[in-house]
C-alpha cells in the first residue's frame, strides 16, 4: 500500500513539473525567436525592449560587443536590400530556469537566398527577469564546424 501511494506520488509529481515546463520552454523559444526576427528585420525598438542595458555579446570571431556596438550593427542604415538577412532555422532548445533567470542554448542554422549550402552555430542567451520583464543579458555564438567531426 505504502509502495502504491508513493508510486502515485512521484508519477503525479513528474507530470505536474513536465506540464509546467512546456508553457515556460515555449515562452523562452519565443523570446529568443523575437530577438533572431528583430536582427533580421533591423528593428531598433525591438532589440531596444529585449536587450538589457548590461547586455553584452561574443560573436562568431570571438570580439566582446556591448549592447551600444550590437544596437549600431543592426542600425537600419546598415542594411543592405542587395544582400538580405539569411534565412534562420532555430532548433534543439536546452533551457534552464531559475526564479528570475534562465540559459538558453540553441541550434542556428543560417541559409542564404543566394546559397546552396547551411552554416550553423550555437548561441547560448542568459535572460533576467526584472519588474517583470524578461531581457537578455549576454549572447555567445559559437560556430559549429563543417564536415566531419574529430573520432
Amino acid at each position: 500500500m505504502i509502495r502504491s501511494v508513493f508510486l502515485l506520488m512521484f508519477i503525479v509529481c513528474i507530470s505536474t513539473a513536465n506540464s509546467q515546463t512546456i508553457p515556460e520552454n515555449t515562452f523562452f523559444e519565443s523570446l529568443v525567436k523575437q530577438l533572431v526576427q528583430a536582427q533580421r528585420a533591423f528593428d531598433q525598438d525591438a532589440l531596444d525592449q529585449l536587450l538589457g542595458e548590461t547586455f553584452v555579446e561574443i560573436s562568431p570571431i570571438g570580439d566582446v560587443d556591448d549592447r551600444a556596438s550590437v544596437m549600431g550593427f543592426f542600425a537600419p542604415a546598415n542594411y543592405n536590400p542587395q544582400f538580405p538577412p539569411p534565412q534562420i532555422v532555430l532548433s534543439d532548445f536546452k533551457i534552464t530556469r531559475g526564479q528570475h533567470s534562465a540559459f538558453v542554448i540553441v541550434k542556428e542554422t543560417f541559409k542564404t537566398a543566394k546559397s546552396t549550402s547551411e552554416v550553423s552555430m550555437r548561441a547560448a542567451f542568459s535572460l533576467t527577469q526584472t519588474n517583470g520583464k524578461w531581457v537578455f543579458n549576454t549572447a555567445h555564438y559559437t560556430p559549429i564546424p563543417w564536415g566531419d567531426k574529430p573520432q
